[in-house]
């Protein structure tokens, strides 16, 4: 099949008008994400963009619609850039295409630009992560544009069989160690348990696991979720709302003597285990309260996720993840230049950057010329 792509959607208003389209078109995939759903769409766009920014590009075979991409247009200096919508707090977006068209998507796609050269300089598109195959269907072609691939380090594990298997074989013998001897320290703790909260009742427990990650560095930092802006706030409470209704909405929690000292916060996404967020009290520090809660997550998705294959800790090591994993994995964004003068331009000055890195004194000349573009 041959895409074409349709004059965007580029208000909020007219997102609206596009309301029903969307959700039957997102109750026909066989595979249904809440990141694909009208409802998450719609919440990043008021959390992230003015209206003006809109960017929502319909896919057609012939008149009929068989999917929609949503996009952020913004200025970068002198230029218009389409990107997907990411940002540090969300890394997953993906073109809502009907089954069976993601070739169709990733042949047409670059088209967004050269469609209308008003359309933007730019495009930044999120590709997706290296064991999404759903994603790495819709890698776009780019013809005769020029483009950069970039490929960055995230941190994953391929579930096997049993928690035992994980441990034996997947882990380092002082990782196995340091195991150990977390469990036990934590076993001479005789009021301890692991709670794991889903539905409603994560919901009702989400403001226990701002207040825990709230509570150490994070807070003083100002990186917790507690201290971001008000828009971050409202994309969270948007985002718990929605795993709950569809049963994808994990919290777990480690309780000593009736306090919970660590949480975390995950969710199930297409068979792939997303371990977000992690909190814990500081005064409880030497118990390895995270780390004990993080094997405690593990061990539960083995045992009694039998359908999730792969736990994910997302990029950014933060000094700990490479412990965990047993596998390379990264993922993928692609920026696609117009064959506009601006388009080309922002291509010439991306390979002067590439090249300066590597000439002592010409990367900070290249800057100042960005800063004044």
């Amino acid at each position: 099949s041959t895409l074409t792509l349709g004059q965007p959607i580029s208000s909020f208003a007219q997102l609206l008008g596009i309301e029903d389209t969307w959700r039957t078109l997102y109750q026909s995939l066989e595979v249904k994400s809440i990141f694909l759903s009208f409802d998450y769409i719609l919440s990043w766009y008021r959390c992230f963009a003015g209206s003006n920014q809109v960017r929502v590009y319909p896919l057609l075979e012939g008149d009929e619609v068989v999917g929609y991409w949503p996009l952020l247009l913004k200025k970068k200096g002198l230029f218009r850039v389409l990107s997907s919508l990411v940002n540090d707090h969300c890394l997953e977006a993906h073109p809502l295409v009907r089954d069976g068209y993601e070739e169709a998507f990733a042949q047409s796609g670059r088209h967004v630009l050269t469609r209308d050269k008003r359309s933007g300089d730019l495009l930044r598109y999120f590709e997706g992560y290296s064991f999404q195959p759903y994603a790495l269907a819709k890698k776009l072609a780019v013809g005769r544009l020029h483009a950069r691939t970039f490929a960055e380090p995230t941190f994953s594990i391929a579930l096997p069989d049993s928690f035992e298997e994980y441990v034996s074989k997947h882990l380092s013998a002082k990782m196995r160690k340091n195991m150990k001897q977390m469990l036990n320290k934590i076993a001479r703790v005789e009021d301890h348990v692991f709670r794991h909260e889903t539905g409603d009742q994560a919901v009702g427990a989400w403001p226990l696991f701002l207040e825990i990650e709230d509570s150490g560095w994070k807070g003083e930092q100002g990186t917790s979720i507690r201290r971001l802006s008000p828009r971050f706030q409202d994309f969270y409470a948007d985002l718990i709302r929605l795993l709950a209704q569809s049963g994808q909405l994990h919290l777990y929690f480690l309780q000593i003597a009736d306090q919970p000292v660590s949480g975390a916060f995950c969710y199930v996404d297409r068979g792939i285990f997303y371990y977000n967020k992690i909190g814990y009290r500081e005064s409880y520090a030497s118990l390895s309260p995270s780390n004990l809660l993080l094997f405690h997550i593990i061990e539960d998705v083995i045992r009694e996720m039998p359908s999730v294959e792969r736990f994910h800790l997302f990029p950014w090591d933060g000094g700990y993840k490479h412990r965990y994993i047993n596998e390379a994995s990264c993922y993928y964004e692609k920026i696609i230049y117009n064959d506009t003068i601006l388009g080309l331009t922002a291509y010439a000055l991306s390979s002067i950057k590439e090249r300066a890195k590597r000439v002592h004194g010409i990367a900070s000349t290249v800057g100042w010329i960005r800063k004044r573009l």
